[in-house]
């Protein structure tokens, strides 16, 4: 058996364990895990975990803030990991930052797949959201679709020759085309 080592320190600023098995604790004598960070007051005055790059660029500029990486030890992905977090100081403004998912393929390193900017919006293989959500790629919803609040809602297609399809089962079964002719059945609809 091996022994539990307790340490604290004005460098650490916390107490923590390293217990026998290789788990290390934060603010816990009995960690479960590789690392495990735990915070008894009901409402912490500050971040559980703080991840800060003392060498980002200042306000206003472009700059990695910090990127927590998940991956094998071995193999191409060793360097970089198979999937990652990034947190990234956007430049638009002071402070402004965008958090950023990547993943691998399994070809090589990861890429961005999501980002969360500035502003809240989210995209998905778009690495410059202009919405809420903005999807670059084909869209799947399993359920109901609702379209809510008390503003006009629609759906829209944003080329001028895009028509709108409906489908069942991925076959079309009615479509509503730039002139705003409607078929059912049709893919060439001559009247509305």
């Amino acid at each position: 058996a091996g022994t539990t080592h307790y340490f604290s320190g004005s460098g650490l600023a916390v107490t923590g364990t390293l217990s026998a098995t290789g788990n290390v604790g934060i603010g816990t004598a009995s960690p479960g895990s590789r690392l495990e960070i735990a915070e008894s007051a009901a409402a912490a005055t500050g971040p559980i975990l703080f991840l800060h790059n003392t060498a980002a660029t200042q306000a206003g500029a472009v700059g990695n803030l910090a990127r927590i990486s998940f991956g094998l030890d071995t193999g191409a992905a060793a360097a970089t990991g198979n999937a990652y977090i990034l947190a990234q100081e956007n430049g638009l403004s002071s402070y402004a930052a965008s958090l950023q998912f990547g993943v691998s393929n399994g070809s090589g390193n990861p890429t961005e797949s999501m980002r969360i900017d500035s502003s809240g919006n989210v995209g998905i293989g778009t690495t410059s959201p202009s919405f809420k959500l903005d999807v670059n790629g084909t869209g799947y919803v399993r359920d109901w679709l609702y379209l809510y609040g008390s503003n006009t809602k629609g759906i829209t297609s944003d080329g001028s020759s895009h028509p709108i399809i409906f489908g069942i089962n991925a076959v079309e079964k009615m479509r509503l085309d730039s002139s705003g002719n409607l078929g059912l059945g049709v893919t060439a609809p001559l009247n509305r």
